[in-house]
Parts: C-alpha cells; structure tokens; sequence
C-alpha cells in the first residue's frame, strides 16, 4: 500500500474533488472547508498499480462553524477497516 487519497464532494457540488493525500498515516488535514456548506468524503487506496475505487461516501454533514476557519484547525479523517470510515471534526473553543 502506498497510501490513501481523500476526495470530497460539497452537496451543490457536481464532481468529488481530491482534498488530501497521506503515504504514513491514517489521519490527515482539510484545510478547504466552507462554514454552513454540506460535505461528503470518500477515500481511495493506491499502491503501485494506482488508484483503487472509491469507499462508499460518508454520511453527509454541515460544516456549522460560521466564523472562518483558519488554516491551523485541524479537521481529522479517520479511515477504518472495509468501504466505511467516519468523519470526526475537532474546532478550537470559543474561551
């Protein structure tokens, strides 16, 4: 395995968009999120022969964070075993 890529489609959206790649790590970043938009992921494996068919797509979700968001907060991917993954978004307090 040489790694997974993540692909996101918004719901207004025609095409799933490519938003991140990792090689060493089941854990990555999204930086291109929009407050109050709707988003799916999907994730693909790759190895030497290239990209895999896609994972079903994740329940949609609503970004709900109506300030911007800066390029620092993370927004983590988990990928699990099989097509399913599930997504888990972590936001700075407000403190």
């Amino acid at each position: 395995m040489a790694g997974y890529i993540v692909e996101s489609k918004s719901e207004d959206g025609d095409e799933w968009k490519e938003v991140a790649r990792t090689s060493d790590s089941l854990s990555v970043t999204v930086s291109c999120l929009l407050p109050a938009k709707t988003y799916s992921f999907r994730v693909r494996a790759v190895n030497i022969h290239g990209a895999s068919e896609p994972s079903n797509a994740s329940e949609p979700f609503i970004l709900i964070n109506t300030s911007p968001i800066s390029i620092g907060t993370p927004k983590h991917v988990s990928l699990e075993n099989g097509d399913a993954f599930k997504t888990r978004y972590y936001f700075p307090s407000k403190d």
